[in-house]
Order: structure tokens, then sequence, then C-alpha cells
């Protein structure tokens, strides 16, 4: 029950938690840029107008270029910098009108951001003449701008994003995307990074609680160095395990080897061997063991085992809730002049089991035991 109960917690509150932040945050971004756009279909003749008040020749006509679209229009500066405005009606006729610019003019993209399956983007490009360039998508407007360097690009930005006289191309080129949408991530992923930093502790904790087993009722409490003889006279004869001092006066390793022959001959005929591993540390003044799962594994050849002192147990260590292993192995022949597949050996492991008798020592004698990720009192309580 601890073990669903923790589950739950996690999944609600780790991940739950900051999932409907952002997706609230997304939302809202949303809301306010439909608030935002200019509801009235732009006029492209108007348009037109509007822009070859400062270009180098009046803006054209390019819809030509774009069939999709509704209107396209095209404007070119003194300054070797241009713009091409589509209006393609909805979110998929912009994706399209994307998709072939950048294709027809070999772009090569640098830099991209895409919002909402493509209802709001912005690439960065290189045009294959060498021009340097960005494209805006906003729902269905999309405005390329193209010019001689970076620079000259994004001063013609500058200066379209501040004219009144055509609200479509301001309000698309002002868009959450690019440099605006960087700031919206980091607006949203700041709290989530705070909230995963403050979760760690939680997480720890709350997995200690639930792979955790109080004292047995009306046990008596025993001190630490009769807990630690218990614990040393426990491993070896029939059990698959073994127990032995550690590194610390409160230490001990309890080392399950699942290449014993009573327990796993099918891994004793492939040549691997894994070894799970439980670092128990006795805590006198709580009446805690507190406990950190490791394990290792090796392939190896005939004869040529290591043992288990010398594998390498920092890949892996922290809390092991549930593990549960069943195979068999195949032996693949001829029999009776068939083709026949027979089983040659199997195995079931399951941690639970093999944990149960160290268990019981500690809480029988009157101790709590408490797996954890790690030693540190704020981790693992």
């Amino acid at each position: 029950m601890r073990a669903a109960l923790f589950f739950v917690w996690f999944l609600g509150v780790v991940i739950g938690v900051p999932a409907l932040f952002v997706a609230g945050s997304v939302w809202r971004e949303v809301a306010t840029l439909e608030a935002s756009a200019p509801h009235d279909v732009p006029d492209a003749a108007a348009t037109r107008v509007a822009l070859s008040g400062d270009t180098m020749l009046p803006a054209s006509d390019a819809t030509a270029a774009l069939p999709g679209a509704r209107s396209a229009t095209m404007a070119l500066w003194a300054d070797g910098t241009r713009l091409v405005l589509v209006d393609a009606g909805d979110a998929s006729g912009a994706a399209a009108a994307r998709t072939k610019y950048l294709t027809e003019s070999g772009a090569h993209l640098s830099g991209g951001t895409d919002l909402l399956g493509g209802r709001f983007a912005s690439d960065t490009f290189t045009t294959a003449a060498g021009e340097q360039g960005r494209l805006v998508v906003a729902e269905g407007t999309v405005a390329i701008v193209a010019g001689p360097s970076d620079a000259a690009v994004e001063a013609r930005v500058t200066a379209l994003r501040a004219r009144s006289d055509v609200p479509q191309l301001a309000w698309a080129l002002s868009a959450p995307v690019g440099d605006a949408m960087n700031a919206f991530l980091l607006r949203t992923l700041g709290p989530v990074l705070l909230w995963a930093l403050l979760a760690v502790p939680w997480f720890g904790r709350m997995a200690s609680w639930a792979g955790a087993s109080p004292p047995a009722p009306g046990a008596p409490v025993l001190d630490a160095a009769t807990l630690r003889r218990n614990l040393l006279a426990l491993g070896g004869g029939a059990l698959p395990f073994t127990v032995q001092p550690g590194t610390r006066d409160d230490e001990l390793i309890v080392d399950w080897r699942y290449e014993d022959t009573r327990l796993t001959p099918a891994l004793q005929l492939t040549g691997r061997r894994r070894v799970h591993r439980i670092v128990v540390r006795l805590d006198g003044k709580h009446h805690v063991a507190r406990a950190q799962d490791r394990h290792a594994t090796l392939d190896w050849s005939a004869d040529g085992a290591a043992n288990a002192a010398s594998l390498d147990w920092r890949a892996s260590r922290g809390i092991t809730l549930f593990q549960y292993e069943h195979e068999t192995e195949l032996g693949i022949g001829i029999e009776s002049g068939r083709f026949a597949i027979t089983p040659k050996a199997s195995y079931t492991f399951d941690l639970r089991e093999l944990k149960a008798p160290v268990v019981a020592i500690v809480t029988r004698g009157g101790w709590e035991w408490r797996p954890v990720i790690a030693f540190s009192r704020l981790l693992g309580g």
C-alpha cells in the first residue's frame, strides 16, 4: 500500500503539479496572443501602399510565387533588406508557405522555435546566395525578412515592429517566438526547476517511507552491537547471500549473488554474474537500519568470473522497491531428425523474498528498516 501511495504522490505532485503549471502558462500565453491579434483580414493593396512609403521600389504583389496563399507582398529597401509578407489564411497554409520558401531559397536553418504545432514559429536561416534571414509564423501570417547581414535584418525587423500602418505585420513580428519565446520559457521553466529542486528531498524521504518496515509490535529493542551480531550470523548456510562487516563500525554489507547454483543455474550456464548488494548502516540513537541498494553486472568466460569485491558498485545505488525476474535459457538442436527448441535451465528471482530474512532480523530486534537513496539525513530521514 505504501508503494502504491508513493507512486500516486509522485505522479500527482512531483509530475502533475509542474505539468499543470506549464499547460496553464501555455494556455494563458496563447489566449493573450489570440486576444492581441488584429481581427480584420489585411487588405493586400493597402499593405503595399503603406510599405511603399520608404522602399527602394513600390511594394509588389508576390501571390503568384505562393499560389496557395490568399495574398503575398514583397518590399525591397535600399539597404538590401527585403520583406515577403504572406496572408496564408490559416496555420496549415502558413506551414505550406514556410516550407515552400525555405525549400526554394535553399535556406540552411541555424535556429528555430516552434509552438503549438506551427501556429507560432520562428526560423533564422542563411540562403543559398549567402543572405541572412528570419522567418516568422503567427497563425495564418508569414513574415520573411532577409538581408546582407544579421545586423541589417535585425534593424529591419525592429523598424517593421514599430509600424502602426501595417498592424498584421507588426503583430506577427512581435509574437512570442524567437527571443520573446525564450523569455517565455525562462518565465515558465524557472518555477519548474525550482519545484524540481525542492522535490528532491521530498522524493528521497517519500521513497524511504514507501519501502520502510516498522519494528515488530511488542518486540524488545536490541542494542546496536547485538543486532549487528545477529545480522552477521544470518549469512551463509542455505541462504544465497553473505553478510560481512563494512568499512565503518556501524556498517554491514549484504551480498546476494545471482550466480549461486541454488538460485540461478541459467546464469551459471550463460556466463553472467549479477550481484545485488545492500549497504546497511545501524543508527543506534534512533534504532533505525538505513539500507541502500546497489547492483552490478559482469559477463565472464568459463572459470574467469570475478568475485563481488572486484565489481564497481558506484554505477547504480538507491532504493529498489521491487525486483522480480524470471528467465529461461533455451537449447536449439536436432532431435530424431527434427528441429527442436528445449529449455535448458530457468530461474526466478524475487528480491523481496531474499530481503525478508534480513528485514525480519531488524524489525524483530525492535528497529525500523528504512531504505534510503542516500545516507544523508536530508534525503533519507
